[in-house]
């Protein structure tokens, strides 16, 4: 029979184990350079934009903040100012105004549009027939 040699075989895989940590730590670091060069080679509004937490209720125009940045900050300069106040109400309003328009949409028959003009005439006849079935 065949004598295997147990230390040079531990030593081998021992060599091997630490090659291939080795190998994953350099690869880890190599992955993390590239995100850095891919993200820096592409610009997003969200390399530019800021978030302001608890501003002064009556700060709410544009203008006036494009001023104070220009003004309070050194080599700034503000191309577009947005001013969103909690506006979740309006956002969930709409969401859910969108979310019944499409439903009239889907009943009306192939030929009818769901233009302002003809909003008032399906909502009667939604009102009088129920939402359930088409608005022929």
């Amino acid at each position: 029979l065949c004598e295997i040699d147990t230390n040079s075989l531990g030593l081998v895989n021992y060599a091997t184990s630490l090659l291939l940590i080795l190998g994953i730590v350099i690869l880890h670091y190599y992955q993390e350079n590239k995100e850095v060069q891919f993200d820096e080679g592409h610009q997003t509004a969200q390399d530019y934009s800021i978030v302001i937490t608890n501003p002064p209720k009556d700060a709410i125009d544009p203008d006036e903040w494009k001023n104070f940045f220009e003004s309070n900050f050194r080599d700034v300069h503000v191309t577009v100012c947005t001013v969103s106040v909690d506006n979740d109400l309006l956002v969930k309003s709409l969401v859910r105004r969108r979310e019944l328009m499409r439903q009239i949409e889907i009943m009306l028959p192939p030929d009818e549009s769901l233009g302002m003009l003809n909003i008032s005439k399906f909502a009667a006849k939604i009102e009088k027939n129920g939402i359930s079935g088409t608005l022929s």
